[in-house]
């Protein structure tokens, strides 16, 4: 008699005196394993397990400890139970036996742990309504939502087929030695990670609510600001909607080689990696590059990350292997002939680090999301980089095509954002517009790549001046701003604003008889630069005092005053006073006072 796997010729010999209750406990799991199919069984637990915990995971999942600067939410963190003791108990349930049950949930949780806690936000244009509130402090406010796969992850790496594979392989230890086993975690963790490509790239991250202060609003100068500094609400519900899972572990064919045309005019070649098909969905891990026959040097290419292609009837150069499963769940590898090659496509929708490269510009995104659109262009979105050394937030409507390469965002500066941006790269240079809100006007400016290859850019409001006021600390004076105009220039990572001032006329209060001031002086082309908030030093000129122009004949009217009786000398001295005033005392102004921008423009 020959031995079997686990079970020793002593047991056996005792089972067939004694009956089965003689074996031992490792005895009957060994039988238990060796039952065909059973591994199948364990393979459709795990899976129905896993849906239950993530279920269980997005109900209660919540972001935390972001931070809002004007339209974007930056960084922060992922929070949710662990996945393990669901998975646990729905196993047992299941009857999977325990030291299987344990490796599965184990596993899974620890990849999706790594998952989670590497997941930050990078950027993204959730609060547009922020860029210009009208109050002191934006209330909570829900977030443009996005799919979760916008959000980057340092942990994603964990999920992939192979790191999931050999880590649930490493947990069941000797129960994995068969060759069911192995395939049966293989096919676990192939539908583990195209479950969880298609749920990032369609399960929204919504109802974060969003708030913070406004520090610029200053009404009834500066009637909207920026949401500098804000915050959320961490409260589960952020992952609530969308459905996680495929259905039961699907044949999966496998190629290894992809140089085909996605869409009218976008060129998708594998650079490494592979690409699965099951049923009616196509998932690629690895890298792959997208790009134009019509211009090379324009390009873009998803490293290290996913993509799931959509199909329909076209030519399309694959190559490859194909598994299938039996009906125990085992894999099975022959060679695929042309007829069974899958195709054409005419969608693609990836995620991972992407590299934009347009002529001599490239651009690196840590990670980012890349659509090919119904026209041929490239959509992406994501993230955070410099470009021409500006702060650039990289928002949805980003394109690249064969010709252009346009980036849609906003430019991060502190306090004051540039948003509605759009930056046009074409062989011809790089042009663009953006949107300030400064000082309560919202500004144009028109955007373009110096001669530094910087960004630079300007744009100006036009005020419409004072009316005469008093000059503070100065009674007696009062002063009036004609055209003024508020200017901001941008010179890579930094904006600066700029007040002018036309003309800037200070005068004295006390006339003369015929209605002249007896003492005024101008500032021409005043320019002075605003700090962040707002306020403004305003210099003031250095009034004349006047000269005693009435003296003579005030003197002359005085002494013939002194001629008359008492009674109508008084009157003609007054009179001779009222009509040939002395000058005043003119008072020295400050040197500057502070004022709001928005004063001064009107």
């Amino acid at each position: 008699m020959e031995k079997v796997t686990g079970i020793s010729r002593r047991e056996l010999m005792r089972a067939m005196s004694l009956g089965a209750a003689a074996l031992s406990v490792r005895g009957l799991k060994a039988l238990a394993l060796e039952q065909p199919g059973a591994w199948a069984g364990f393979r459709s637990a795990a899976i129905n397990a896993t849906n239950l915990a993530i279920q269980d995971f997005k109900l209660k999942a919540f972001f935390s400890d972001v931070q809002i600067m004007a339209v974007a939410a930056i960084g922060g963190k992922l929070n949710g139970p662990e996945l393990a003791p669901v998975m646990l108990a729905e196993l047992t349930r299941a009857k999977v036996p325990t030291n299987i049950a344990q490796a599965f949930s184990a596993a899974v949780s620890e990849a999706w742990h790594e998952w989670r806690v590497g997941v930050s936000v990078p950027g993204l244009p959730w609060y547009p309504a922020f860029a210009a509130f009208p109050g002191p402090m934006a209330p909570p406010m829900p977030n443009v939502p996005m799919p979760i796969g916008a959000c980057v992850s340092r942990g994603l790496g964990a999920l992939q087929i192979d790191s999931l594979a050999n880590r649930i392989v490493t947990k069941l230890g000797t129960a994995a030695a068969s060759t069911e086993a192995k395939s049966a975690v293989r096919d676990f963790a192939m539908w583990f990670s195209l479950s969880f490509t298609v749920w990032s790239m369609s399960a929204p991250v919504m109802l974060v609510m969003g708030k913070g202060p406004v520090p610029t609003f200053a009404p009834p100068y500066v009637p909207v600001g920026p949401v500098v500094m804000g915050d959320i609400i961490a409260a589960p519900g952020h992952l609530m909607n969308g459905v996680f899972g495929l259905p039961e572990a699907p044949t999966f064919v496998i190629y290894n080689q992809m140089d085909t045309t996605v869409g009218p005019t976008t060129q998708a070649k594998l650079v490494n990696g592979s690409i699965r098909v099951a049923q009616a969905t196509t998932e690629l891990e690895g890298t792959v590059r997208l790009g134009f026959r019509a211009n090379p040097n324009a390009h873009l290419t998803i490293q290290d990350g996913r993509a799931v292609l959509g199909k329909a009837p076209s030519p399309v150069r694959l190559g490859g292997i194909r598994r299938a499963g039996d009906a125990t769940g085992a894999v099975m590898a022959r060679p695929l002939s042309s007829s069974s090659l899958p195709g054409p496509f005419t969608t693609l929708h990836g995620e991972g680090k992407l590299e934009v490269t347009f002529g001599e510009v490239t651009l690196g995104l840590p990670h980012g999301m890349a659509n090919v659109k119904p026209d041929g262009a490239i959509s992406f979105t994501g993230g955070s980089l410099p470009v021409l050394g500006a702060p650039f937030v990289v928002g949805p409507g980003s394109r690249l095509t064969a010709s252009e390469l346009a980036l849609h965002g906003f430019v991060n500066f502190p306090v004051t954002p540039v948003t509605d941006v759009v930056l046009n790269f074409t062989q011809r240079g790089v042009r663009g517009t953006g949107k300030v809100n400064a000082f309560g006007h919202l500004i144009t400016l028109n955007l373009y790549r110096n001669t530094r290859f910087m960004l630079a850019g300007s744009g100006e409001y036009a005020g419409k001046g004072t009316a005469w006021q008093g000059v503070p600390g100065a009674p007696g004076l009062e002063f009036q701003a004609a055209n003024p105009r508020i200017s901001l220039s941008i010179s890579g990572p930094t904006i600066s604003p700029l007040l002018r001032i036309g003309k800037l006329t200070v005068r004295s209060v006390a006339t003369k008889p015929d209605g002249s001031h007896w003492s005024q002086a101008d500032l021409v082309d005043v320019a002075v630069t605003p700090t962040p908030t707002g306020p403004v030093p305003i210099p003031w000129p250095n009034l004349p005092q006047p000269t005693d122009i009435f003296a003579a004949s005030r003197q002359a009217a005085q002494q013939a005053a002194n001629l008359l009786p008492p009674g109508p000398r008084a009157s003609a001295l007054a009179k001779a006073l009222q009509e040939f005033p002395s000058p005043p005392a003119i008072p020295k102004p400050p040197a500057t006072s502070t004022f709001k921008v928005g004063s001064i423009l009107g």
